[in-house]
């Protein structure tokens, strides 16, 4: 490929930019490309012609290794075929780019702006993309997974699926930034210099900001003195030189909403660190061992004993939370609004948690942080938190009392009701036809009994992800399924749990057996409604037991449905596509769509119909972007 190649030599690229920027200048900006192939060649027009200069064409030419192209203007410069491997591009306008079918392996992308660019079918092995604007950059059809993507905005990108990352990776990648840029530590050392004649050798400050969406909260700095922070003149000195430093958000830019930054300042010397979930357990454990519950009001830390109940509430983009905390003092225990120096790291802990925390158990005693989380997350360590409950006397018989501890999510109340049940027999029974079907589904167990209750129900995650009205985020609504930005676990809940309801009421293989028997189309249909006839009466006859549960309110929310769409947006699906009940699944679309529906599959991993999907009574319609899609085949002796 290279040998039918030729170089670019370092004086002729210098001028090829400079002609360049006199054809951008001169009316060659915000043209468009098209593509056609004719004989077997590519061909590309442009439709804005500049009145000076040359546009920037290097088709199948070669940029020389280590070639570094620094702070030019190049959008709409065209680099389809060429070899510029190892190149660095640098502060750049790239925008409308054609960088098409080039072999970028190894380059280094840094800074500067790249809306727009086209890099279908290129090399992009090694590269590294560094605090550069990507927006509706196409990436598909190249080894984008095999490039490096740092302080990068991917949720930009809209042409590609990028694996979910964690909080905790997002944080490790911006640590790594902050040590290594280039910039960063230029924008360090001139605050060091800002400071180096306010500090002594011996003095240490301290802060600690919250970046938000719209730039930062908190950050005031203190004096740290035998171990404590504390305020000071000096320290809001140095607090203000700090923050009028046009560098300073160079510091933390890298770093996701909802992060604390701690800031470190001595004579010579400023750390900067993105704060993980370790980190802020330890931080404030630190200051809860500061014996401070107000302003005015302090307690001697080691006889503190601090507990405070955290839930979270998101709505839209709007984070709200509330927190019940207690101070036990050796007399008497006493009500106290959590400590205004937690509030950011409350807020903290929630983002660092992925936004998937819903309660936070702090106590601090005996000079020790305790933390649970209800959900748990075991990967840092942190284990569930139950709220505290007094169960009364329950008549095993009353079967609205357990199921309502049964769908209440609480392990504990689930543990109580099924003990009670499994001595009455009626009530095992009952319990068993409800909701034993989903937790086989859960389990991927087809022989479940009983006792697989306990590990097979819905938490109060589940059923709260399943029922959600909150706009953008309803997955069950009047007309549309949406699994948009489900990953394994969501998928496979919402199949296992609709197609266990249709699966518990009708014998799907005798409905198969049945229909490849018939001749036509009109006796499949008419077969087909006999059944939907069935299952609605089925779900029906398991209302009013306790309709504010979270299986009547399922129920109900499913029959109210005119299905119209199934909507998959960057969707993990393998697992749902092996889900024990998928078929049920596959029928309950029949079922509920009245005339047509629409499966929108953008970016996902595909739905695999089973022979299921031809015997439904509407065969859906699938819209497939970027995702590979083939129909089942069919059994039936009949063409649809």
């Amino acid at each position: 490929m290279e040998s039918q190649h030729t170089i670019i030599q370092e004086q002729e690229l210098a001028q090829m930019i400079v002609e360049h920027k006199k054809f951008i200048n001169s009316g060659g900006y915000g043209g468009d490309f098209e593509l056609r192939v004719v004989e077997g060649q590519l061909e590309i027009s442009y439709s804005k012609q500049g009145t000076e200069g040359k546009l920037f064409d290097i088709r199948n030419r070669i940029i020389p290794e280590g070639t570094v192209i620094e702070d030019a203007e190049l959008s709409y410069g065209i680099f389809t075929g060429s070899i510029c491997r190892g190149v660095t591009f640098k502060d750049l306008s790239l925008q409308g780019c054609l960088m098409n079918y080039a072999d970028f392996e190894g380059s280094t992308f840094y800074q500067g702006y790249s809306s727009k660019l086209d890099f279908r079918f290129s090399n992009l092995r090694n590269c590294s993309f560094t605090d550069i604007s990507l927006f509706d950059a196409d990436f598909t059809h190249t080894n984008y997974l095999d490039a490096h993507f740092i302080c990068i905005k991917k949720e930009y990108i809209k042409s590609v699926p990028f694996p979910p990352e964690t909080h905790a990776q997002i944080i490790a990648g911006a640590k790594g930034f902050i040590n290594s840029d280039v910039e960063v530590q230029k924008a360090k050392t001139d605050i060091i210099n800002l400071l180096h004649d306010h500090i002594e050798e011996d003095e240490v400050f301290e802060s600690i900001i919250l970046v938000t969406d719209h730039g930062t909260s908190g950050g005031g700095v203190m004096e740290k003195v035998n171990g404590i922070t504390q305020r000071s003149d000096k320290a809001k000195k140095i607090g203000d030189i700090f923050k009028s430093s046009d560098k300073t958000k160079q510091l933390y830019k890298s770093v996701p909403r909802g992060t604390r930054v701690k800031f470190t300042f001595e004579k010579s010397l400023l750390r900067v660190l993105p704060m993980d979930i370790l980190d802020l357990i330890e931080g404030m454990k630190e200051f809860l061992g500061y014996g401070k519950i107000t302003l005015s009001k302090t307690i001697d830390p080691a006889k503190r004993h601090f507990e405070s109940i955290i839930e979270y509430n998101k709505q839209g983009d709007r984070l709200k939370w509330e927190a019940h905390t207690t101070e036990f003092f050796p007399e008497e225990k006493s009500s106290e609004k959590v400590p205004f120096r937690l509030y950011d790291d409350i807020i903290s802990l929630y983002y660092c948690l992925d936004e998937r925390v819903e309660q936070i158990h702090l106590e601090y005693k005996d000079n020790a942080l305790t933390v649970k989380t209800f959900p748990p997350f075991p990967e840092y360590g942190l284990e569930e938190y139950e709220e505290s409950y007094n169960l009364e006397t329950i008549d095993p018989s009353d079967k609205t009392a357990l199921v309502s501890l049964i769908e209440s999510g609480h392990k504990g109340k689930i543990a109580h009701a099924l003990s009670l049940a499994e001595n009455h027999d009626e009530m095992k029974d009952f319990i068993s036809s409800r909701y034993l079907p989903i937790a086989s589904g859960r389990l991927n167990k087809e022989d479940a009994v009983f006792s697989d209750l306990s590990g097979g129900l819905l938490n109060k995650q589940d059923f709260r992800f399943l029922l959600s009205e909150q706009p953008g985020f309803t997955k069950i609504a009047k007309s549309f399924l949406s699994f948009s930005y489900c990953n394994d676990y969501q998928s496979k809940l919402m199949v296992d749990v609709i197609g266990a309801i249709v699966c518990k009421h009708i014998d799907l293989e005798e409905l198969k057996r049945k229909a490849r028997d018939l001749k036509d189309e009109t006796k499949l249909i008419a077969l087909f409604k006999r059944y939907c006839t069935a299952v609605r009466k089925g779900m029906k006859a398991e209302c009013g037991i306790h309709p504010e549960g979270w299986y009547e309110h399922l129920i109900t929310r499913l029959l109210k449905q005119k299905l119209e769409e199934l909507r998959f947006d960057k969707t993990s699906f393998r697992e749902a596509n092996n889900a024990l009940y998928f078929q049920g699944f596959e029928f309950y679309l029949g079922m509920m769509s009245p005339d047509h529906l629409t499966v929108d599959l953008f970016q996902s991993e595909t739905i695999e119909f089973s022979e299921m999907y031809w015997m439904l009574k509407t065969l859906p319609h699938v819209r497939a972007t970027d995702t590979e899609f083939a129909l089942p085949e069919s059994s039936l002796p009949f063409t649809r």
